[in-house]
């Protein structure tokens, strides 16, 4: 039997029949979607987990700022909780969330001493009795509302929450200045409070972490389905063609080149389109509300 020529191999390969080339075509842009979706989950995935770690201080709890005495009995208390003495470094936090046109401000009331050495994210020491810091969409809903309203309740503007601590540009939240005996009432959450955490989750990060990887399980199942179901789309048909080749006597060594170069060229094209892809849906996929909230900051 003789050998096929290089130029019957490589017609019989790239123009055989129109049903190769829909199958090519069909394998690329399988690959190419396939790659987009990782790609963006990958992105999300990330996104979200930053975005969870610049608003970690938010979820700052402090430890008690009062002491309570107790009985001989180590069990009853033996009079009113005492006060323990603010100093340089500490400060005092209250959390009180506020509510406004069913939005949800994050606003934290903070008194420090005046040599206070404590940082708060974005913002440094803490403000002044009177004054407030507010994230950018913050300060944009106190200027677009009445004082009375809203500006009245923090005081005067000091200036802006950094990005760099806050969730996303649409995150509400503000820190206010206020002394001390505004924080030391009976019926006050206030928390004492000397570094602020950097941890979103607390003793709950292994739980997240588990229902990350499972949740990214269940997403990219299918998308590895769909990349399955593309290559192996017209095997048969592939199979039959190579199967010509070696009817046709070409060697073990072309007929392997020709299924590699094959799979390598629909492979390459599919993830080099399925890049370009998720950078041109990247946009609208930050631009996405997870929580109320935008996955970047603007």
């Amino acid at each position: 039997m003789m050998f096929a020529s290089a130029r019957s191999v490589l017609h019989l390969t790239l123009l055989s029949a129109r049903f190769s080339v829909g199958r090519l075509v069909g394998i690329t842009v399988g690959v190419a979607l396939g790659t987009a979706l990782i790609l963006l989950l990958a992105g999300a995935a990330q996104g979200l987990n930053e975005r969870d770690h610049r608003a970690a201080w938010l979820r700052e709890e402090g430890r008690p700022a009062f002491e309570v005495p107790l009985a001989e009995d180590g069990v009853s208390t033996a009079g009113d909780p005492i006060p323990i003495p603010l100093t340089s470094d500490s400060i005092l936090v209250d959390r009180v969330d506020d509510v406004f046109r069913d939005r949800i401000i994050q606003h934290r009331a903070v008194a420090a001493t005046p040599d206070s050495t404590v940082e708060i994210p974005g913002v440094g020491t803490a403000p002044e009795p009177g004054t407030y810091y507010a994230s950018p969409a913050m300060h944009e809903l106190i200027q677009s509302t009445d004082r009375d309203q809203l500006g009245d309740r923090y005081g005067r503007y000091a200036g802006a929450i950094s990005e760099s601590a806050l969730a996303g540009p649409d995150s509400l939240v503000i820190v206010s200045g206020v002394s001390e005996s505004e924080l030391r009432g009976p019926s006050s959450a206030t928390a004492m409070v000397s570094e602020f955490t950097d941890q979103p989750y607390g003793g709950s990060a292994t739980a997240y972490r588990t229902l990350i990887v499972m949740g990214a399980i269940a997403v990219l199942f299918p998308v590895l389905l769909l990349i399955n179901i593309s290559t192996q789309w017209g095997a048969t048909v592939r199979s039959e063609r190579l199967g010509v080749l070696r009817l046709m006597g070409a060697a073990p060594r072309v007929i392997s080149s020709v299924a590699a170069a094959e799979a390598f060229v629909t492979s390459l094209a599919g993830a080099l389109i399925g890049l370009v892809l998720a950078s041109m849906l990247r946009p609208v996929a930050t631009s996405l509300e997870v929580g109320g909230i935008a996955t970047v900051p603007g």
